[in-house]
């Protein structure tokens, strides 16, 4: 458990010098990237008009489904901080030869990441209750989503740590528990296989990363990887995904403006 415990120590000196949750805009599920390419690439013919994905203008607004409002928990001055961030946050040469390697994004949108901006946010408090909106052309904006969702989630967490005024170490070694009683369960089941799906929910990113070190050591046979680019790098492993619903909505809402029912 010395590794626990260095683990332990790092998370809490991390929070207690305010480091940026997200530090690398690789740390988000490929499907963004999957996504992205359709973004950046895409284009729609209609009545001889083209439309190309690249130009058009969406919105992404944050919906708190959870009865505890992120306003009581997480102080504007932090979250504003934490956004701020990730808007100076680039794609490095590195991650565009490993994003190269994976073998299934087109070269002419790989040749398009080093430029690649993220548009701005607009964040405000309307009845009590945190309004996060995103809005600029499609490939500027759809990557906010999960990274957002992190940072959210991860204050939360640590807030509420505070708060209820929790041992952090007693947090983390309790779901370390609950982590091997897991474990233990799915070395019985030796036809099972499974992902890692879990970084726009996850309670903090070193919590995530132990989980996959003990996955990846412990459950060779039976754990795939992890949606998770960044980590996919980190640990050598190929991400998992290929698209979520947002493909089918914003297509749909680009058809229904051209008037093509």
């Amino acid at each position: 458990y010395l590794y626990l415990f260095w683990l332990c120590t790092r998370y809490i000196f991390d929070r207690l010098l305010n480091r940026s949750i997200v530090t690398s805009l690789l740390d988000l599920d490929l499907y963004k990237f999957t996504m992205l390419a359709v973004a950046q690439l895409g284009k729609y013919s209609y009545k001889g008009k083209e439309v190309s994905f690249k130009d058009v203008e969406v919105t992404y607004r944050l919906k708190n489904r959870n009865k505890q409002k992120l306003v009581e928990l997480i102080p504007y001055s932090m979250l504003r901080k934490q956004l701020d961030h990730v808007l100076k946050l680039r794609i490095t040469k590195k991650q565009i030869n490993y994003l190269r390697s994976l073998g299934i994004f087109p070269e002419e949108m790989l040749k398009a990441l080093p430029s690649l901006r993220l548009s701005g946010y607009d964040l405000r408090i309307e009845n009590g209750e945190y309004v996060l909106t995103v809005t600029g052309n499609w490939p500027q904006s759809i990557l906010h989503e999960t990274i957002d969702m992190c940072i959210l989630t991860e204050l939360a967490g640590w807030c509420e740590i505070v708060s209820e005024r929790k041992n952090p170490y007693a947090v983390w070694l309790e779901g370390n528990s609950r982590l091997s009683i897991k474990i233990e369960k799915l070395k019985t089941r030796a036809k099972v296989r499974f992902a890692d799906f879990g970084t726009r929910r996850r309670h903090a990113k070193l919590w995530q990363m132990f989980v996959i070190w003990r996955l990846t050591k412990e459950l060779p046979k039976i754990y795939v990887g992890t949606s998770n680019v960044e980590f996919s790098m980190q640990f050598g492993t190929t991400p998992i995904g290929t698209f979520a619903h947002e493909m089918y909505m914003v297509t749909y809402g680009i058809l229904k403006f051209l008037g093509d029912d």
